[in-house]
């Protein structure tokens, strides 16, 4: 049962992150996906909506890199892993971020 609230909890949140991603990013152009947005690789046969079965695909692959260990379930330690990658992906997203814009207005940044 423990297990289950895990695997609901954890494929909700991925949902969730998903479509707040998509929603954030909608039609921004990142140079590998012609403009877009950043769902397009979801949306294997390119018909500008993502299926179910597109979803479900990508959500499967999400918890695949999450089961570090391949046993089919995702433990404490690898949830933690995946939320402290997260993280840091997002730490470093908001840092670029920062530098862009103030590589635009002429502003130093501190790796310089």
């Amino acid at each position: 049962m423990k297990t289950l609230k895990i695997l609901a909890l954890s494929a909700a949140v991925l949902c969730a992150a998903t479509v707040a991603h998509a929603d954030d990013h909608e039609g921004k152009h990142d140079g590998k996906r012609e403009g877009k947005g950043r769902m397009a690789h979801i949306d294997t046969n390119n018909d500008g909506k993502i299926s179910r079965a597109e979803h479900m695909a990508a959500a499967e692959a999400r918890f695949k890199k999450m089961d570090k260990d391949g046993d089919g379930f995702i433990s404490r330690e690898e949830g933690k892993a995946a939320r402290a990658h997260m993280k840091e992906k997002i730490k470093d997203k908001v840092k670029d971020k920062r530098e862009g814009r103030r590589e635009r207005r002429g502003v130093e940044t501190d790796a310089e």
